[in-house]
């Protein structure tokens, strides 16, 4: 997820199946908290390496 977080979609090839098909089925909510929270951790990286 990281990686799809950095905008490397070419990581959605390389996920296992079960995990793609979860994100296919996922209601735009479910998405929206996924976004979220990698969003957080991001925030959270880039604030610490500056300080």
């Amino acid at each position: 997820l990281d990686a799809l977080a950095n905008f490397q979609y070419y990581a959605w090839d390389e996920l296992p199946a079960e995990i793609s098909e979860v994100f296919h089925t996922a209601s735009p909510f479910e998405l929206a908290l996924v976004c979220l929270a990698c969003a957080s951790t991001i925030t959270h990286h880039y604030q610490s390496k500056t300080m």
